[in-house]
């Protein structure tokens, strides 16, 4: 009489997975259940390899189907991602090296990037920007790297930008004035001593270079060897400063004016200095010589210097002490104020409208307006 053995009953189907035995209830699984299964997740961030008996370990594809009924499958093992998802423009990507170029990015979605530039999307940071390192090797993370673009500007005009403090974005051509002349730059980064020797001064080590940014009245002294960023909003242009200064300037020098119209003011004899006083600047011109008819003969003119100069014009003078006429008679549209801890006469005195001419017109030629205005309201007779 033959015997009937009964085959135990299978509560599932077991496999080995780096040396866990873990067990499904259906015969057909994934990829990813195994990996779930064992706790790696996500699963984007591990490969998972099956090895058959008589052969080497074989990569398992996302989704790829796993039959637990193979006696053959030895043991399965999970190892780093074999490939890297990520998004480009909203449309996932993916690839099988570990590093990208930004570059190689782009060219991968179908952009030029003599067009476009490559953008990384940081969820609680600043974004990542490689418009200026096209080859810098990125990284690449199993899943949610997010990438973008932005588009190239040809050229960007930093003192129109800086004046609005205007966001400065990548371009391919940045116009910056460095001193007294424009220069053209084909990356946003320098340093103080490139930006002096631009500015026609090889023997950089005699000048020093200054950012002057619209939003603050006072420049900001750069060194020799510190970086530079064009692309810092707000910034207008440059000026170049001689290390060694006559004695007509004074030892207050809280804002810089362009050297060329420092050396007018030492060439006239004057001793001056400029000075930040509240938000305002002015550069204060003492021993101003005085015509007669006035009760002193020289005075300490001040005048007040836009951000914007030299293409806002100067407005206006002050004098201290006040001046008075030999004769008596009141001087019209005179108003006392505080500056420096000294008081002053202001006259208001304004030109017409569109007569101030930006690169003809300084601080000399409003001088000579002010010696004008002297002139006209002293008295006629006078001793």
């Amino acid at each position: 009489m033959q015997q009937h053995i009964e085959k135990p009953m299978s509560t599932g189907f077991k496999v080995n997975v780096d040396g866990e035995i873990v067990e499904f209830p259906n015969w057909d699984v994934t990829r990813e259940q195994v990996l779930e299964k064992v706790g790696k997740v996500p699963v984007e961030c591990y490969s998972l390899y099956q090895k058959l008996e008589g052969c080497d370990f074989e990569l398992v594809r996302p989704k790829q189907k796993i039959d637990l009924r193979n006696l053959g499958i030895e043991r399965m093992t999970v190892k780093d991602p074999v490939t890297f998802t990520y998004q480009f423009k909203e449309e996932p990507e993916t690839t099988e090296s570990k590093e990208l170029s930004a570059e190689e990015i782009l060219l991968a979605g179908g952009i030029d990037p003599r067009k476009e530039y490559l953008i990384q999307v940081i969820d609680n940071g600043p974004d990542v920007i490689f418009a200026f390192n096209p080859n810098a090797r990125i990284k690449m993370q199993c899943s949610g790297m997010k990438f973008i673009t932005g588009t190239w500007i040809e050229e960007i005009n930093l003192e129109e930008y800086g004046k609005s403090c205007r966001e400065v974005t990548p371009a391919h051509r940045y116009r910056v004035k460095v001193h007294d002349q424009y220069q053209v730059l084909t990356s946003p980064y320098t340093t103080g001593k490139d930006l002096i020797i631009l500015s026609g001064k090889p023997n950089y080590k005699e000048y020093e270079i200054y950012a002057v940014y619209s939003n603050t009245p006072a420049p900001r002294k750069i060194g020799y060897d510190e970086d530079v960023d064009l692309t810092k909003q707000c910034l207008v242009r440059f000026v170049r400063q001689p290390k060694e200064q006559t004695e007509g300037r004074g030892s207050r020098q809280q804002f810089v004016l362009p050297e060329g119209e420092a050396e007018l003011l030492d060439n006239r004899g004057f001793h001056w200095e400029t000075l930040i006083y509240g938000n305002q600047r002015w550069i204060l011109i003492y021993d101003y010589p005085v015509p007669p008819g006035y009760n002193v003969k020289s005075a300490t003119v001040a005048l007040k210097i836009d951000p914007g100069y030299p293409g806002a014009q100067i407005d206006m003078a002050s004098f201290s002490p006040h001046l008075i006429r030999t004769d008596g008679k009141a001087i019209a549209a005179v108003t006392p104020f505080s500056l420096d801890g000294k008081s002053f006469q202001q006259w208001s005195r304004h030109r017409k409208a569109g007569e101030w001419q930006p690169g003809i017109d300084n601080i000399i030629t409003h001088l000579l307006l002010v010696d004008n205005w002297l002139t006209k309201y002293a008295p006629v007779c006078h001793e």
